[in-house]
């Protein structure tokens, strides 16, 4: 099998300053798979996959902020006047309507992925010694990603920040495997087990460069040095012509053992039970360091280490360190299920309990400088976060199959959980940048509650016709959150909402109806609507506190579909609208440095699709 594909997107936002589309892309991907089925037994399958992605910045704006001007105790960029300016343009591009923007840069994001995939199974198709049916699959994957980026992230042509990539691209390689055994050992008993294995590494410049700094330069504050290949590069305020760039390192090994036995207790009650242990090794390397005269006359590209300071002393270094850890934990999952007799009314249906435990790997704070602080020693590492997670749920199928009915409730139960410590830094005693007035860390310092309901509803209520209806509630709360003052003493956040960016409502419908045209052919249209309940983009606000700037009302996206089918049916013309009622959404909203950064999602849209299917 050959596939090939190519997509092009002009964008919907509009770089006046520039005089250009903001957001286009551009997506080419090519793949190939062979299976080589050798026997009764073997399936064996590889596949080959290369994609490049040539996309322009997604476009956005910016607003006055609710801190004027400042952010803590540091300047945004200049003094007053700049301010004014600065402002000035943001209501200027708004003015304009909300898909246009002033940003000095020809920012863009290339990305090449190139992948490859194994799979071999066997199946023994009946009996096998003490088992009526075995199945074993080998699996394995390799997937590099290259990139190069350069993003403005203020929308504006002052040039208050970029960031992007200099020099070589930086990568991300991954390499997994993984062994599934499935038996059936009697009717009532079947068991599935395996072993899975990861690997990643991300590059972000010359690590070999950070090694040997740290080998030769541990201590000593006047010697400078040179690295000819760095990862990312900040670019800062003109007014100060400060940045800086950094040289990165991460690397994650992980390994999973894992078993799960389903057993029928009776004709209607089945129990299950699994077990997975987990091992997460996790590395990094972090060298973030100032640089002088980082913005360059060129609006349209971002500074190369050829036109800037590329020597530096241990004086200029704003982060540097490694750690290395492993995490471990066993998550064990039980469930409990029953099946119900076909009647007048039930088709089929099941209802179920389970109960489940996760656990989200821990990690590490880069941007620190242990060597010049050590206080903050503790806070490089943090734990995994560990969630208890309980279900109770009903499938069923009614009306000789014509209604369709899944419901759930569940109540997550999440302790020690990852969440966000700000640090002051207005005295540099911990990142001696001068724009960076505090920063951000994470740390296990919270405890969350969640539950909610879920609900899909599929039905034919007359011939050719179908309705479909989602719905979904989901309600969360801190019950504990530590952070820190700016003495790094504990404080309680426990009453701030959480950000996660989910409505505590969400409704998704459709209705559609098939008409048999005189030729045979069909003609279906489609009208949908998803609708959702409101919520607050920006963190760390009280719960019950006023809108902001970046506060979500509800609203509802209508899309419509108008699809013909041959009598053949060997090919289909479909007329499409997404968003046609042109709701206007954010699909990004925070706050940076004294400004709003937003982003709008994509208004109203109409497009023309065709497939044709031939063979078999």
């Amino acid at each position: 099998r050959l596939s090939a594909a190519n997509e092009q997107f002009d964008g919907y936002y509009y770089n006046r300053h520039l005089n250009i589309d903001a957001d286009g892309r551009d997506h080419t991907a090519f793949n190939g798979a062979l299976r080589f089925t050798p026997g009764d037994h073997w399936t064996i399958d590889t596949s080959l996959s290369y994609s490049e992605n040539r996309d322009a910045e997604k476009g956005g704006q910016c607003a006055p902020g609710p801190e004027p001007w400042r952010r803590g105790r540091g300047v945004l960029y200049g003094d007053d006047a700049n301010q004014t300016q600065t402002y000035a343009i943001c209501n200027t591009d708004r003015s304009f309507g909300p898909f246009v923007n002033s940003s000095g840069k020809r920012a863009f994001s290339n990305v090449d992925t190139e992948g490859v995939f194994f799979s071999a199974d066997w199946d023994s198709n009946g009996d096998l010694g003490a088992l009526a049916n075995l199945n074993v699959k080998a699996n394995a994957s390799y997937r590099n990603v290259e990139y190069e980026y350069l993003h403005d992230r203020d929308y504006m042509e002052l040039m208050l920040f970029a960031i992007g990539t200099s020099g070589e691209p930086r990568y991300t390689l991954t390499r997994g495997s993984e062994v599934l055994i499935e038996g059936v050992v009697t009717d009532r008993l079947n068991f599935v087990s395996g072993v899975h294995y990861f690997h990643e590494e991300t590059q972000g410049g010359d690590d070999r460069c950070y090694r040997l700094f740290a080998q030769r330069f541990p201590n000593n504050p006047d010697v400078e040095f040179a690295c000819e290949t760095f990862g990312t590069v900040f670019e800062s305020t003109p007014a100060t012509g400060f940045g800086s760039g950094n040289i990165t390192g991460v690397y994650n090994t992980s390994l999973g053992v894992f078993g799960h036995v389903t057993y029928a207790v009776t004709d209607r009650w089945e129990l299950g039970a699994g077990i997975r242990y987990t091992e997460d090794e996790r590395e990094f390397i972090n060298l973030e360091f100032g640089l002088q005269n980082v913005a360059v006359p060129d609006p349209t590209a971002l500074a190369t280490f050829d036109a800037i300071l590329n020597d530096f002393t241990v004086n200029q270094i704003g982060a540097w360190g490694e750690g290395r850890d492993t995490f471990s934990d066993v998550t064990p999952t039980l469930s409990l299920t029953r099946t119900f007799q076909p009647g007048d009314r039930l088709e089929s249906g099941m209802l179920y309990l389970r109960y489940a435990e996760g656990f989200l790997t821990g990690g590490f704070n880069t941007e620190m400088n242990l060597r010049r602080d050590p206080l903050l020693a503790p806070l490089q590492s943090y734990d995994p976060e560990h969630v208890d997670n309980y279900e109770l749920g009903f499938k069923g199928t009614f009306a000789d199959g014509r209604l369709g009915l899944n419901a759930a409730v569940f109540y997550m139960d999440y302790t020690d959980k990852q969440d966000a410590v700000i640090i002051d830094n207005s005295d540099g005693r911990f990142i001696p940048i001068p724009d960076i007035t505090e920063f951000e860390v994470v740390a296990n310092v919270s405890e969350v509650e969640i539950y909610g309901l879920e609900l899909e509803l599929r039905a034919r209520p007359w011939d050719g016709g179908a309705i479909s209806l989602d719905l979904g509630f989901l309600h969360n709360e801190y019950g504990e959150y530590d952070s820190l003052d700016d003495d790094l003493n504990l404080v309680d956040l426990s009453t701030v909402a959480i950000s996660d960016l989910s409505p505590d409502w969400t409704a998704n419908w459709k209705l559609q109806h098939t008409f048999i045209l005189g030729n045979g052919a069909t003609l279906t249209p489609m009208l949908g609507a998803y609708w959702q309940s409101e919520y607050e983009w920006l963190d760390g606000l009280e719960r019950g506190s006023p809108p902001t700037f970046c506060f979500e009302d509800d609203y509802a996206k209508w899309r419509t579909r108008l699809t013909y089918e041959s009598a053949a049916r060997n090919y289909q013309v479909s007329l499409f609208g997404n968003n046609i009622s042109d709701e206007l959404v954010y699909e990004r909203c925070r706050t940076f440095r004294g400004l709003y950064l937003y982003r709008h999602a994509r208004p109203a849209s109409w497009g023309v699709e065709f497939s044709a299917h031939w063979g078999n």
